[in-house]
């Protein structure tokens, strides 16, 4: 039988439409298929920007796409590959064979491997990412269904999972779904906003985080979590509309575009970092010297631009030496410290993004050359930028 009639009879057993007739070992072996091998599913997850990057291609194109994307997996995956299937949108099925006379440990390692590979060279091809759930291993393919709804299963949980990695249903333990202590955070949460406590609401936010992943959250109370938290932030910035007008925007962007926005739920967290940033900062500079929060105004949103004292204090029409002891006196930290860190704080965004080279980056924000960006990186984090992206990639526990 030729490949497309394997896809097709693999097709009708995982759909269970598949007559029983033909379930026979005799009909596996004309397929090519060995029937005393092991088998596995692998759904292979698109992230939103290969998504809308297959999207604005015409049909031809997109076959072609489809053609370069089962060539680079099947040379990361042979011999191992049984077909390819498109069951879903924007997803890939791959159906794998393994050889059970390895430990499971040892099974698992080797997939997870050649998934990793697979993933970096498409990030470094594309700068696309993709998020592997593999089902759980079946000894006949006849029961390759039940691989199937396992890895189906898995991706109701991708948002955890994360962009370049990967999970096995049979070593992902599910949590309570419905317990409660996520929903007790969010009331504390918008208690903390109401009485404008930052700190503990920055670190009640963190933690709400790292509960989900720990507990193992699907992506529907994950979903519906940082909506809450987005719409709370809105009905609490509701009376300062006309101050807030932009961020709130951003908010209600974040609630109705959260599927097409968000690959994964550090991408969430990051999203709102950034806008409880401005909020907290427009909420302290209401309060300081108009010099320097205009002075703010240009470092926050022209950092990537030479911003010299000598030239923030002319913008101003002020003398440098003023400048400098106001700045002091009103932040608590002098004019290039701060610009410093502020740069560095927008470096660490981009490159936990991992959409751009670290040159991209350094000259993004503001720094002559990558060696140079790299020195001061390292003073402030005490680490390279290479360094920090590679634990940012490795920080999701799956």
């Amino acid at each position: 039988m030729s490949s497309d009639e394997r896809l097709l009879y693999t097709t009708n057993l995982l759909g269970e439409t598949l007559p029983e007739e033909f379930m026979t070992k005799k009909q596996l072996l004309s397929l090519n298929i060995h029937p005393d091998q092991h088998f596995i599913i692998l759904q292979l997850m698109l992230s939103n920007t290969l998504k809308t990057h297959i999207n604005s291609l015409g049909p031809d194109a997109a076959n072609t796409w489809k053609s370069q994307l089962h060539h680079i997996m099947q040379k990361h995956f042979a011999p191992y590959v049984i077909c390819f299937l498109n069951l879903q949108p924007f997803t890939r099925t791959v159906v794998l064979s393994v050889d059970t006379k390895q430990p499971l440990s040892k099974i698992q390692s080797t997939l997870g491997q050649r998934f990793t590979a697979l993933s970096h060279e498409l990030e470094e091809m594309n700068a696309y990412n993709i998020t592997g759930c593999f089902g759980t291993i079946v000894s006949n393919y006849f029961q390759i269904g039940t691989s199937y709804k396992h890895a189906r299963h898995l991706q109701e949980y991708h948002l955890i999972i994360g962009l370049g990695h990967f999970a096995f249903s049979d070593s992902h333990k599910h949590g309570d779904e419905y317990s409660l202590v996520e929903y007790q955070y969010v009331h504390r949460f918008e208690t903390l906003f109401r009485e404008k406590n930052w700190a503990h609401l920055l670190e009640l936010f963190h933690t709400i985080k790292d509960s989900l992943i720990h507990h193992h959250v699907n992506d529907s109370k994950v979903t519906y979590i940082y909506k809450e938290i987005f719409s709370i932030t809105i009905r609490q910035l509701f009376d300062r509309m006309n101050d807030d007008k932009h961020v709130i925007e951003a908010l209600n962007t974040g609630i109705i575009m959260f599927d097409h926005l968000f690959d994964d739920i550090e991408q969430v967290h990051q999203y709102y970092l950034t806008i409880f940033e401005e909020i907290t900062t427009h909420t302290h500079t209401s309060r300081i010297h108009p010099h320097i929060k205009k002075a703010l105004e240009i470092i926050h949103t022209n950092y990537s631009a030479p911003l010299s004292l000598n030239g923030i204090a002319d913008i101003l029409h002020i003398s440098t030496a003023y400048f400098s002891r106001l700045f002091k006196q009103e932040m608590d930290v002098n004019y290039k410290d701060y610009l410093t860190h502020y740069r560095i704080k927008k470096s660490k965004e981009y490159l936990a993004q991992n959409t751009m080279t670290i040159k991209a980056i350094s000259t993004y924000v503001g720094y002559t050359s990558p060696t140079q960006f790299a020195r001061v990186f390292k003073h402030v984090e005490g680490i390279s930028p290479s360094k920090y992206r590679q634990l940012q990639h490795h920080a999701n526990p799956f």
